[in-house]
């Protein structure tokens, strides 16, 4: 081995107190780096696992046909704020029927097989044990399930109901193209992992600083003794190297050790099985490789060793240029122009966003206000110890002010980033008065159903494809604005394109009525069925001859407001007709693809939780470098507070200017960030029309992560009140 190296080794083991300090701080931060990278390279993984066990669950499908067997409908519901899939099973015939993954035997009539998570949900909550009157005769594996938490089941019903259905011949991927599942999460982890990583390696470039900077006097003795800077440099590597080697390993083994129990947690919608998390060991070695080369390169060439005759200097930093501040103010005014009137629509989204980041670029300039505050404070008549604050920030700005920077971009982007969703969950949400469904199956007479205020049964056009609306005139006025004047008995055409007639079709015999003179021009009331009728036929208008279905595949159904009733109707179904599927917006979403308003991709609710995520972590991180590196300098300045203590200054007010060169930063700091977050969540609410004081208080958490840095700031009041004059100290200042 090198000897210059085996030096660098044997003056770690033997630092002293002060060198295990800092060789403790490396450590932790290549420890949370190691379990960081891993979580976030198992992530793929994980993914690929559940979209594997998702495609292998696909049922193969022939066209209906005579031959038996298994015949199945898949009906999207949900309980509360989460989805829930529902599969009708029948089995028909003598043949044997295919067994979906996970399922070890298909339930019959009054039988249900459920996922784990959903036997828990019955066992608990009483709206689900009420959906699911059937006998629970078994549990869904993991083999059958994309992720633990998912609330699933299948549900045995009369052979009947599902007469028209197609026949399953199997399962696992089908022949088109195969259904991303996880597309808006893994774009997220993309949109987030510079908001996160870039934390990191602040963290982890400021442990390694200091555990470089420590034995600034040590090495600068090797330099005299005639040690050259690359022999100084090595040294340096080697401590590095075997701190931050340790620390990976010891984030490594916690990372393995936390992955069994890992099942019980979940990002958002995103949960997994313990079993998807694969770490190979190349993978394991590479973090630990990673994070050493990484930590060494700090160490050795972003720190260069000392020169020997300026270790008792300190020189004053330089100060930033007053221009750095016109990058975030251009920000401001990008994102202030998407106000402009008569700007075109599909200018103001880039407009909006490239604001944004100009000033998430341009908030690093927060040391300028720092600077300029020192400077003001230090001639200002205010207290002593804000004057001895201010020519400390004036004369050497030093790591803590600089490491605000990314404390402020974190509280920035996460404020706009809840703000955002927020409002995309509000954008989600309608005022309406009313709620319709499309309702698709043998579903019987809905006017049984609760809450139904409005039911219109659809039948088909066969010459043109179009669609019929039967039903009482109430039941048009309920679902549609525009139709006061419609009379019972009659037939209308919806908005013009008809003749004097029409001809459709009633249980396989058609029927022919006219229309009246005077179409009705209608318009929905919230928002549009998927399946827009053109026509409308008063149950009074249909000939004798023909019977109106109690069956009908499809129908249109307006429920009265509120949650409460669509919950009952769709316990409704779900006991009394459970292989109707019911399309539309739940509690009055604006989002036309998903089933009863919860969204198959990521919703507003699960954005919020990964931005708050996200918010934690790099707070987290970016208080814990900018905590090390303030309490890193109150002991570097130690020699010059023992000379101002032997002069005549209180410990206290040295103790409390220490501290306050630390926490005016941080304040300037975090209140940039919150005008320059506020002005932009403010500019987007007004641009979208939605309410600013909900977004503010969306993004309100935002302000409460930086306030979570009290606890960092009481850590350096502690570190600065603790000095005392020692003889040592007096000896060297």
């Amino acid at each position: 081995m090198n000897p210059w190296l085996r030096l660098g080794l044997r003056l770690t083991l033997g630092g002293g107190r002060r060198a295990w300090t800092w060789m403790a701080l490396l450590a932790s931060g290549a420890a949370i780096g190691a379990v960081l990278l891993l979580g976030a390279l198992a992530a793929p993984g994980v993914v690929d696992a559940q979209q594997d066990r998702y495609e292998q669950r696909n049922p193969l499908q022939e066209f209906a046909g005579s031959s038996g067997g298994l015949r199945i409908a898949e009906v999207q519901d949900g309980i509360g704020g989460r989805r829930l899939v529902r599969i009708a099973a029948a089995v028909t015939g003598t043949g044997g029927a295919p067994l979906p993954p996970g399922v070890a035997a298909l339930p019959r009539r009054d039988e249900a097989v459920v996922s784990p998570a959903l036997a828990e949900l019955i066992r608990t909550d009483e709206r689900a044990r009420a959906r699911f009157p059937q006998r629970i005769i078994g549990t869904i594996g993991p083999a059958g399930l994309v992720a633990p938490d998912e609330l699933r089941a299948w549900v045995g019903v009369d052979p009947a109901e599902l007469a028209d259905g197609d026949v399953v011949t199997g399962f696992g991927p089908g022949t088109g193209p195969p259904v991303e599942l996880w597309t808006a999460i893994l774009a997220m982890a993309v949109i987030f992992a510079p908001f996160l990583l870039l934390p990191l390696a602040v963290l982890l470039g400021t442990c390694a600083r200091m555990s470089a900077g420590a034995p600034d006097r040590r090495l600068a003795t090797l330099r005299l003794l005639g040690a050259t800077r690359r022999q100084a440099q090595l040294v340096t590597a080697a401590e590095a190297g075997l701190v931050s080697a340790v620390g990976a390993l010891l984030g490594t083994a916690g990372f393995l050790l936390l992955r069994p129990v890992s099942g019980t947690w979940h990002l958002g919608r995103f949960h997994w099985y313990p079993a998807d998390i694969h770490t190979p060991p190349a993978m394991l070695a590479g973090v630990v490789a990673v994070l050493v080369v990484f930590a060494v390169s700090i160490a050795t060439y972003g720190a260069p060793p000392p020169d020997p005759l300026a270790v008792h200097r300190e020189e004053p930093s330089p100060r930033p240029h007053p221009a750095r501040l016109l990058v975030p103010a251009l920000g401001l005014a990008t994102v202030a122009s998407v106000l402009v009137p008569g700007l075109p629509l599909v200018l103001r989204g880039p407009l909006f966003f490239g604001g944004v980041l100009l000033c998430a670029s341009g908030l690093p300039a927060a040391p300028v206000l720092t600077a300029w505050t020192g400077r003001r404070l230090a001639t200002a008549a205010v207290p002593v110890l804000l004057r001895l604050a201010g020519r400390r920030l004036d004369h050497t700005l030093s790591h803590a002010p600089r490491l605000v920077a990314s404390i402020v971009v974190s509280v920035f982007l996460a404020g706009v980033g809840l703000a955002a969703a927020a409002g995309y969950a509000d954008w989600q949400r309608t005022g309406t008065a009313t709620a319709t469904f499309d309702v698709y199956g043998p579903a019987g007479d809905l006017r049984a159903a609760p809450g139904v205020a409005g039911l219109l049964v659809r039948y088909d056009i066969a010459s043109t494809g179009d669609s019929v609306f039967v039903g009482t005139c109430d039941d048009l006025r309920h679902t549609f604005h525009g139709a006061e004047s419609c009379q019972d008995g009659r037939a209308y055409d919806l908005n013009g394109g008809w003749d004097d007639e029409v001809t459709f079709e009633i249980g396989g015999k058609e029927v022919v009525v006219e229309l009246d003179p005077s179409p009705l021009d209608v318009t929905a009331r919230g928002e549009e069925s998927s399946g827009w009728p053109s026509v409308f036929v008063s149950s009074g208008a249909v000939p004798s001859g023909a019977t109106l279905s109690t069956r009908a595949p499809a129908a249109t159904v307006t429920l009265s407001t509120g949650p409460r009733a669509i919950e009952a109707f769709s316990q409704y179904l779900a006991v009394h007709h459970p292989a109707t599927r019911l399309e539309g917006p739940r509690e009055f979403s604006r989002h036309p693809k998903g089933h009863l308003g919860l969204p198959l991709g990521l919703g507003g609710a699960a954005a919020m939780t990964l931005t708050s995520v996200g918010l934690a972590v790099a707070t987290l991180l970016a208080g814990a470098a900018f905590g090390i590196a303030a309490v890193d300098r109150i002991i570097e300045r130690r020699r010059g507070n023992a000379r101002l203590t032997v002069a005549g200054a209180p410990r206290r007010v040295v103790a409390a200017a220490e501290f306050a060169s630390a926490a005016i930063p941080l304040v300037l700091g975090v209140a940039l960030a919150a005008a320059c977050a506020v002005t932009a969540v403010a500019v987007w609410a007004q641009a979208l029309s939605l309410s600013t004081s909900d977004l503010l208080r969306a993004a309100a958490p935002a302000l409460w992560a930086a306030a979570a840095l009290l606890p960092v700031l009481a850590a350096i009041a502690s570190a600065a009140a603790r000095q005392r004059v020692t003889a040592d100290l007096l000896r060297r200042a």
